[in-house]
Formats: C-alpha cells, sequence, structure tokens
C-alpha cells in the first residue's frame, strides 16, 4: 500500500447519468436535509481519521474546519461549543447497505486555513454579511476513536467570521470565500498552496471535508480530469454537499490545488430508501475544483518579498526514518553566493513530536549549521523560516560569507523511536 496516501482507503463517488452542475453544500439550516447532488467515483474510499495512521494526513487533516451555523451549536455549558443537528441516516432515509448512517450531521460546508487569522471556502457557503455574522467556523469535529462521536468541542476551537475578505460564486468558473476570523489560530498549521502552474491531468488528488455536514472525511483514490478551464479543474473526487470548501490536494506534494465547489448528484432512490450514486472513474461530469491560484491574488497577507534568490524544492513527502542515525537528505543546487545576504531556511516538516528531531544545513563548502538538535519550543510540525519566523542559531548568520556555489544539503534525523514524519519542502533564502 502507497503510506502517503493510502489510496486503498480513499473515497471515489460513482454515478451513472449526466445532470446539471450543482452545489457542493445542503441547506443551511442542517435541520431540513433535503436530496443534494454530489457523487462517488468507483469504490466509496471516504474514511474517518481514526482508520488513518499517516502523521501527513493527520496533520492537514488538523486544518480542516468545520462550518457550522450558529443555530446549530449549543454552548449552554461554560468552555464548551457541541455541534448538533440530525444523524444522517435518519435524516436522508438511507439504505442499511450505506456508510455513516449512525454520524451526525451538522456542519454545512467545509473550509482550511491558509494562514493564522485566514480560511478559504467556496464562495455559496459565505457569500454575504448575514452569512459571515450567522456561520461559526469548528476545528476539531471528526472521529478519531472509533464510536466516540467528537461534537463538543472547547469553545477555544471555536471561530467566528470577523469579515469577508472576498467572496465570489459566479455559478460556473471559480468560486470560492477567503474568510478573517475573529482572533489568530495558534494550535492549527495553515496549509501549503501551489504558488504557480497548474497541476497536470491524470495527477492524483485527496479531498478533505465534511460530506453531508459528516464529521471530517479523507477521500483519495481520485485523479485530475480536465485542466482547460482558467479558473477551475474536474477530478473524480468522491465528495457530497457539505464538502464545498474542501480543501484538494495534490497527493504527490500535499499542496492544496484547489477548493471543491461543484459536482455530479449525490444521492439516488433505491427502493424506497436512498443510495449514494455511482460512478465508473471516467463517467458522469465530475467534481469541479476552484484552482488555488484563482485565490492567491486576493490574499491580503503575502509572504515576504525575497530579495535575491529563492530556491526551493518540495521533496515529495520525504519519509524521514524514525530512530535512525542516518535520516534523510535533500539537496538544492544554487547558482548564486550569498554575497552578504542573511541566508535563511524556508521548512515544512510534519512531525507528531519536533523533539525528536536533528536538523542540519550544509553549505556548498561544507560548512554544517545546526539548525535543530532535539530539543524545540514546538511540540508537533515545523512550518516556517528559520532566521524570520523560526528561532536560528547564532552560526546561520555566518553563512552570508559564503563564496561557493553549488549543492545546499538539509540533513534531518528522527533521533527517538515511535514516531515518524516526512519532509514536505524545504528551500534557501537569500535576503539583504
Amino acid at each position: 500500500m502507497n503510506k502517503i496516501l493510502m489510496v486503498s482507503l480513499f473515497l471515489l463517488i460513482a454515478c451513472g447519468q449526466q445532470p446539471s452542475n450543482s452545489e457542493k453544500h445542503p441547506e443551511t439550516n442542517p435541520e431540513a436535509v433535503p436530496v443534494n447532488t454530489d457523487v462517488i467515483y468507483g469504490a466509496d474510499n471516504r474514511v474517518d481519521l481514526y482508520n488513518v495512521t499517516d502523521p501527513a494526513l493527520l496533520a492537514v487533516s488538523d486544518s480542516t474546519v468545520a462550518l457550522v451555523k450558529s443555530d446549530n451549536l449549543d454552548i449552554s455549558v461554560p468552555g464548551t461549543s457541541t455541534i448538533t443537528g440530525n444523524i444522517f441516516g435518519q435524516a436522508y432515509n438511507l439504505c442499511s447497505s450505506e456508510p455513516f448512517g449512525d454520524q451526525l450531521s451538522g456542519a454545512f460546508c467545509s473550509g482550511f486555513l491558509i494562514n493564522e487569522d485566514t480560511v478559504v471556502t467556496a464562495g455559496h457557503c459565505v457569500a454575504t454579511d448575514l452569512d459571515c455574522s450567522t456561520t461559526k467556523f469548528a476545528f476539531g469535529f471528526s472521529i478519531k476513536q472509533k464510536g466516540v462521536m467528537n461534537n463538543s468541542l472547547p469553545s477555544s476551537e471555536v471561530y467566528s467570521c470577523k469579515r469577508i475578505v472576498h467572496s465570489q460564486h459566479p455559478g460556473a468558473g471559480a468560486d470560492f470565500a477567503i474568510v478573517q476570523l475573529d482572533r489568530k489560530v495558534t494550535n492549527h498549521i495553515p496549509l501549503s498552496l501551489r504558488s504557480t502552474g497548474i497541476i497536470p491531468i491524470a495527477d492524483p488528488v485527496f479531498v478533505i471535508g465534511h460530506p453531508v455536514g459528516l464529521p471530517t472525511k479523507i477521500a483519495g483514490g481520485a485523479n485530475v480530469r480536465q485542466n482547460s478551464d482558467p479558473g477551475f479543474f474536474t477530478a473524480n473526487i468522491d465528495s457530497y454537499g457539505g464538502n464545498s470548501g474542501s480543501a484538494v490536494f495534490n497527493a504527490k506534494s500535499f499542496e492544496v490545488e484547489g477548493v471543491l465547489v461543484r459536482g455530479e448528484q449525490d444521492f439516488e432512490n433505491f427502493n424506497g430508501c436512498t443510495i449514494s450514486k455511482k460512478c465508473a472513474d471516467a463517467q458522469c461530469r465530475g467534481e469541479d475544483v476552484t484552482k488555488i491560484t484563482e485565490i492567491l491574488p486576493f490574499l491580503e497577507s503575502a509572504p515576504p518579498v525575497i530579495l535575491g534568490e529563492e530556491a526551493i524544492t518540495a521533496a515529495p513527502l520525504k519519509a524521514i526514518p524514525d530512530n535512525s542515525s542516518k535520516g534523510i537528505t535533500s539537496v538544492i543546487d544554487v547558482t548564486s553566493q550569498p554575497q552578504g545576504r542573511r541566508v535563511l531556511v524556508k521548512i515544512n516538516v510534519l512531525h507528531p513530536k519536533v523533539g525528536d528531531l536533528v536538523i542540519k544545513l550544509i553549505a556548498p563548502d561544507g560548512t554544517s549549521t545546526l539548525l535543530q538538535n532535539r530539543k524545540s519550543t514546538l511540540k508537533q510540525n515545523i512550518t516556517g523560516i528559520y532566521g524570520l519566523d523560526l528561532p536560528a542559531p547564532a552560526s546561520l548568520t555566518n553563512l552570508s560569507k559564503i563564496v561557493a556555489t553549488g549543492s545546499w544539503t538539509l540533513q534531518i534525523q528522527d533521533r527517538a523511536a515511535r514516531n515518524v514524519g516526512k519532509l514536505v519542502e524545504w528551500g534557501i533564502l537569500f535576503m539583504p
């Protein structure tokens, strides 16, 4: 099995006819549950988080939010916010063969964190000031232990909409909303976004969100089917109403490629009950995904401007071996020199216990700089820039004197047992 994607576990929703395009969300009031649109392609591979062991998948799922109407959030117990709604199977009159029938349907859309106080979702999910004032954004609505419904969350995990930065819902094309939250998110990591280019046809993707308002589901085994439209691409992703606003990830790099917004019909009647519509992988219209590059121009908090050269390699989820002195290395070939500029190191490592790691940077002339030696103020995952927003050793400043060009090497060792992680990407930055 491919551990990175766990393809054999992931979702594909099927269909048989060619209905019209439909938004990927149920009615905003979960008390009303009409038969909605979306579909399963091939085999249904949706999984709960308790079925997932890959730390990289769990890490990116931790940045997913459920959009919940204020009326469906019980705050009567101090310090606790409880998501309410309907039992999925009862509300939809599901056939007994359908999965997740005993779970709570409480969300109406999905979203994901892109910086410390901003989430992205579908434009039709949050379109007006009224939507902003009546929508809550909840982290952690998921099932991490079989049979335990995690719908009572610490109030600190539930955020309000401060303002809509931008929202558009054209019916076709790019559909998305950027929402600023009422406060900073300090315990969830913003996701990495594709910054340029497009994902090739046939490349694998997966989605994380709240289909039919259910607790977080991961669904993979999907591929890009067309990418000719400037605003969106289409893939055979297993998704339902409630997945609107879900992050669609590149299965090779774990970068966000886009936002799920439209697709096939979800359900159909069968002998008096409701079943998921099913399609072969290449059949039906597919699911539309707004390209994340359409969103970037509307973001207000851009990364720092790099004067000089920025060289980044996406080490496609290079696994860090557990309890190994050998570790892994990744190399970037740089054709210029620092020439007195600061050398900074951009890094994105997914690991449940950062204190297990030793991280070194080796310059082209062989100079070695110890960026981290087991101890860390971070508990899990490292995302940022050493020397800018991550603490860096004083020796890093000496690298500005390097005159050699060539290979810069990042070495990562996991020097303790039991926890495993991955290097997603890293880069060398030269700044004045």
